[in-house]
């Protein structure tokens, strides 16, 4: 029976999981157990764990993570984040209620990453052979896959550092595509949750939500049944949407209802104190019922002040304090599941649905019953081991068959000049007029035009062409380089606008090299392109850009039907504030 092996690592914010599988290449699916690896990690002591922190340092030039370090006052934390550069502030933002190491370097910590998920691949290859009893002559013959999951909120140019870190520590091949596949965490919720809960009664045709609270990250994604179980196929309904409001907020809220009570910032290890105290003791349990009031130790150096109940060092947490707390952060996520819900109905889909409660900070028994009270009479599932849903459904992977496109993708071009070519007039300026040196005519360069709208359906297999023309010299080199723009939102919605703005961001410039194209001067001519003008001798040429939709964005160059070498891809890194304490 042809096998493979499938290996998923969940990379998360605070905490990352990695499990593994045999999976039947032909029959497409898998029967046998999944191992979640649970216990063996360094630090970790007697107590099994799904998953381990997100934590790395080194020390004396060697790398240790995970639970050796969850103490140490120089660990690196939010790492995930850093890979996304529209969440750079939101990590340093975190890093401020936590004593930990400042990153100086974040191209290092890319390394770092690696390192990271190197030695969770070679944890997984071992316990292979210690746990499930496999040969490692059966592991070293037997093709592997690499999965790996991703916030549905992940920009592209994250994709494709997750996917860079991932090759360097030696998951899949690099430019083999097929060897390792990113899915979206709430995917992989879904996948697992619809497959494990014979409780729950799943048909074809029902739509839900899948509300994956994590550390970092809550992501909301829905989805419609188009083929039951056992061969699950779903559809997602309306663009995932999703935030940094995950668990690890409560954390800084708590600590900031600290310090502004005592009136100033606390000592790095009281700060610790506070933290573990907080995690441990008070956010795990918490129920929202009420309960006890909680002594939190700040300092016994600070003065008694008996009317904000600091006495002896110690200060007392109130239960309504603890729940207005709570209650800000899980506020932010009834408002992302309001706005996803309300896009789910505007496309067509009224009846109640099933809200699926997934994650860390998804088996938070406070979540589900705001949840509950909010959106009744939704059915609010929470899987009794929704905290490691996300690897479980990671090893249950192809069940997604239509996504929702969550930006436009588009390029400038020019348009002839008119000033009031579209009846906007103020927005054809002077300054984008440009002469056409072949052409012999004025034209406009800062022309939109939008190959891919936002909220469009797409498949694994889907392509968009993006038709190029080009004027250029008897000489020139026939490279070219172009920049894709992405519009996720503004004045213009979902259509994109007409013309190049503020809200067009710089995505990837994209290499083509058509000189691949064997005598492709001679082409040229042959075909009638080669032309002249007042200025001289020119060619005209005519080209696709082919986008597929695959793990990260690929550009294939097409001309005369016939597909190209991959185009070189060069992510474009946004406008954000290089602040560095995480």
């Amino acid at each position: 029976m042809p096998e493979e092996i499938v290996i998923a690592v969940d990379f998360g914010t605070t905490f990352s999981a990695i499990g593994y599988c045999k999976f039947d290449t032909e029959a497409g699916s898998t029967n046998a157990p999944l191992y979640i690896i649970q216990d063996g990690w360094p630090g970790q002591g007697l107590e099994p764990s799904p998953k381990i922190p997100t934590l790395f340092k080194f020390e004396n030039g060697e790398f240790k993570y995970g639970f050796d370090v969850q103490h140490d006052d120089d660990r690196i934390a939010f790492s995930k984040l850093f890979l996304d550069p529209y969440q750079v502030d939101f990590a340093v933002e975190l890093g401020r209620c936590t004593n930990v190491k400042e990153v100086r370097q974040l191209d290092r910590l890319a390394d770092s990453v690696s390192l990271y998920l190197k030695v969770l691949r070679e944890r997984a290859l071992e316990h292979m052979v210690k746990n499930a009893g496999w040969s490692e002559t059966f592991i070293n013959i037997t093709p592997k896959t690499y999965v790996l999951t991703v916030p549905a909120i992940w920009s592209d140019n994250a994709r494709e550092k997750t996917l860079d870190c991932a090759y360097r520590a030696g998951y899949g091949i690099r430019f083999s595509p097929e060897s390792i596949s990113l899915i979206r965490e709430p995917e992989a919720a879904a996948a697992y949750t619809i497959t494990t809960q014979p409780s729950q009664s799943f048909r074809a045709g029902d739509v839900f939500v899948v509300c994956d609270a994590g550390g970092g990250t809550v992501d909301l994604s829905a989805y419609k049944i188009t083929n039951p179980m056992p061969r699950l196929e779903l559809d997602e309904v309306a663009i995932s949407d999703g935030d940094l409001c995950g668990s690890v907020f409560l954390d800084k809220e708590f600590l900031e209802h600290v310090e502004k009570k005592v009136g100033s910032r606390l000592p790095e290890d009281t700060r610790h104190g506070v933290l573990a105290q907080f995690r441990e003791d008070i956010k795990l349990d918490f129920t929202g019922e009420d309960g006890e009031d909680h002594s939190v130790y700040v300092d016994e150096q600070i003065p008694n002040r008996p009317e904000i109940g600091l006495e002896n060092g110690c200060l007392v947490v109130i239960h309504d304090e603890v729940k207005q707390i709570f209650d800000k952060i899980v506020g932010q996520i009834l408002v992302l599941l309001t706005r996803l819900i309300d896009n789910v109905r505007k496309a067509g889909y009224q009846k109640p649905l099933s809200i699926l409660l997934v994650g860390g900070f998804g088996s938070n028994h406070y979540l589900k019953q705001r949840i509950t009270e909010e959106f009744r009479p939704f059915d609010v599932i929470q899987p009794p081991d929704a905290w490691s849903a996300i690897i479980r459904g990671s090893l249950m992977r192809g069940a997604i068959k239509k996504r929702k496109i969550r930006c436009a993708y588009g390029v400038v071009f020019r348009k002839k000049w008119t000033r009031d070519l579209d009846g906007k007039p103020q927005r054809f300026r002077d300054e984008h007029r440009v002469w056409g040196e072949y052409e012999d005519d004025w034209f406009c360069n800062k022309c939109m035009e939008w190959y891919v709208k936002n909220g469009e359906e797409f498949t694994d297999t889907k392509t968009v062409s993006f038709p190029y023309y080009r004027t250029v010299g008897l000489y020139h080199s026939m490279k070219f380089e172009d920049i894709v723009y992405i519009y996720m939102d503004g004045v213009d919605g979902a259509k994109g606008p007409e013309y190049k703005d503020g809200d067009c961001k710089p995505l990837a410039k994209v290499s083509t090299d058509l000189n691949q194209i064997e005598d492709f001067r001679g082409k040229l001519e042959r075909s009638g392109y080669l032309k002249k003008s007042s200025s001289g001798w020119y060619y005209e040429i005519h080209f696709d850009l082919v986008m597929i939709f695959d793990n990260q964005i690929r550009f294939f160059p097409m001309y005369n039907g016939i597909r190209l070498d991959e185009a070189h891809i060069h992510y474009v890194e946004p406008e954000v504030r290089p602040r560095t304490r995480i």
